[in-house]
């Protein structure tokens, strides 16, 4: 037993001896002249100021040493660290709350001594070995010695592989295949063959068959179309029997289910389209509502809106009403939403601006002129043409202006013009009137010359023949004045 508890079972004791003629002294709570082992405790625990001097209803329960994680009750009293300790309240011990440290949990009871030690007495006999105690608590877990020599090498560990039933699984460290230096967790010096999808964080990222090469994020995986390039996240996701498509971009074709021979190169080119083939969308967004075949759109946005099918559109913009360039295949048709130069830059005063000859219709114009073909050979049914004088007679020259302001993209010239009125010529000479699809009338005014040349030919048959009778009048005045 520690010398500081020996300490405090003395004076336990040499209170409780105390006689009555001490009564009224420190101990004697009832001052009954006597001192029981309650009243001697108590007298401890008022010098130590654990409690007022009023209460003697409680005794302190030695609990050895204190322990973290055990737990104290009111009045227990423990040994930590050489001195001894009393709990003032019931608590589960910490680390955190030792009784140096938790002073509002405990109470110093008896200190540790601070006197020398005294000199050692002569070793006494050897006594009969005594029974084995109880084992003590564990102690504090010391400081870490010096390492060791290192030790022989060991036994070859155990394959870095687990097994879990049917499956084997890696944990730690890199997998090197072809290689004794792996850098990754696998890295492989050759090739790698699967006969699947290539994924990324399970989302398949390629995939390759006999016929179709799928690069991207959520491939077409249920398609069972052959000959397919599909490149970009949801690109032909939906193909299903689809085939010779080429998708690229992200989205690209998404919705493609059967249709075939279609090239979509852009994010969301050719997004809409279901059944449509051979068609043909470049740029961002190119013919993303298409539904149609054959259709050729080129540009950011191109065919847009485009549903039809045979249809060209070149431009930069869904909101242009009326595409740079629009054509129609099945009709061989094409327009220009803007003016053209040829040999030349284009002007914003014309629509069309040449350098060099034009060849139309058989007519070639430049700058020394214009011919028509006109050989002979190449025409049938040739008869003179009748009543030029009567027709042209009939035909009104006129001064006007466009209305340039009502019609801005007819691009019409300013200042007053001489010309026709078709409405004008088409009764009298209809060969000359050409009416479009939406009722405007033309006039070629090329094809009036010849009418015009027979119209003077036949007035100057008439000046001739009036001259003729002229010539008569004169003669047979001349025999009357003889």
């Amino acid at each position: 037993m520690r010398k500081h508890t020996i300490g405090v079972i003395i004076t336990m004791l040499a209170l409780w001896s105390i006689q009555p003629a001490t009564a009224g002294f420190l101990g004697d709570v009832d001052n009954n002249g006597e001192i029981g082992l309650p009243e001697a405790i108590h007298a401890l625990q008022v010098t130590s100021n654990l409690r007022s001097t009023t209460d003697v209803t409680c005794i302190m329960t030695w609990k050895s040493s204190w322990h973290s994680g055990s737990e104290y009750q009111k009045y227990d009293v423990v040994e930590y660290k050489g001195s001894t300790y009393i709990c003032q309240l019931t608590h589960s011990a910490s680390g955190a709350d030792t009784p140096l440290v938790a002073t509002d949990l405990w109470g110093l009871l008896a200190s540790k001594g601070q006197g020398d030690p005294g000199e050692t007495g002569e070793k006494g006999e050897q006594g009969d070995p005594g029974e084995k105690g109880e084992k003590g608590d564990t102690g504090d877990t010391g400081l870490q010695g010096p390492p060791g020599p290192k030790g022989d090498t060991g036994p070859p560990g155990a394959s870095p592989f687990e097994l879990d039933e049917d499956h084997a699984y890696f944990t730690t460290g890199n997998m090197g295949v072809g290689t004794t230096t792996p850098e990754y967790r696998l890295d492989v010096a050759g090739d790698i063959n699967t006969g699947g999808a290539y994924r990324i964080k399970g989302t398949p990222v390629l995939m390759i068959d006999d016929t179709n090469t799928f690069i991207g994020g959520e491939l077409g995986e249920s398609s069972t179309g052959n000959y397919n390039t599909f490149v970009g996240g949801n690109t032909g996701t939906s193909n299903t029997t689809g085939f010779s498509n080429n998708f690229f971009g992200n989205s690209a074709g998404k919705k493609n289910t059967t249709g075939s021979y279609n090239t979509f190169l852009g994010q969301h080119a050719g997004y809409n389209n279901l059944t449509g083939a051979k068609n043909t969308f470049v740029g961002h967004y190119a013919g993303y509502n298409s539904t149609g075949d054959g259709n050729v759109f080129i540009g950011h946005r191109a065919g847009y809106h485009e549903t039809g099918s045979d249809k060209l559109s070149i431009d930069n913009s869904s909101e242009n009403s009326t595409p740079l360039i629009y054509g129609d295949f099945a009709e061989r048709t094409l327009s220009i939403g803007g003016n053209v130069g040829i040999n030349t830059e284009a002007y914003a005063e014309h629509a069309l601006y040449v350098h060099g000859s034009l060849y139309v219709n058989g007519k070639t114009y430049n700058t020394d002129g214009s011919w028509d073909i006109s050989d002979r050979r190449w025409k049938k049914n040739i008869r003179p043409f009748q009543n030029a004088l009567e027709k042209v007679s009939q035909i009104n020259g006129v001064c006007y202006e466009w209305r340039a302001d009502e019609y801005p993209d007819m691009n019409f010239g300013e200042g007053e013009q001489i010309g026709l009125i078709a409405q004008d010529v088409e009764p009298v000479l209809p060969e000359l009137v050409s009416t479009d699809s939406d009722g405007y009338k033309s006039v070629s005014y090329e094809k009036l010359t010849p009418v015009l040349l027979e119209a003077i030919k036949a007035q100057q048959a008439q000046i001739e023949a009036l001259q003729t009778q002229i010539e008569t009048l004169k003669g047979e005045m001349k025999a009357l004045r003889e």
